[in-house]
């Protein structure tokens, strides 16, 4: 588990607004942090997207943006990869 799932966890079971503030701000760190890699960089706009969506946040549309935007880097990143 991951720090923006913890928080999505404590949001489901509190209602509390401030655990999805702080879920989706962890979700927008982690997608825009360049010393990670394009995979978990994706994976970190996948999860935000999905609970951004799932919660009806203000931020679904620039978690589903930055998905789309990391495409081309996991692409190339397949294209080396052994068949």
């Amino acid at each position: 588990m991951n720090y923006g799932s913890a928080l999505t966890h404590a949001y489901r079971h509190t209602q509390e607004l401030k655990y999805i503030e702080k879920a989706m701000a962890s979700y927008r760190d982690a997608v825009t942090c360049q010393n990670a890699s394009v995979s978990s960089r994706f994976g970190a706009a996948r999860s935000w997207a999905q609970y951004a969506d799932k919660h009806s946040h203000k931020s679904a549309l620039d978690a589903y943006q930055a998905a789309v935007e990391l495409l081309p880097g996991l692409a190339i990143f397949g294209s080396a990869l052994p068949a």
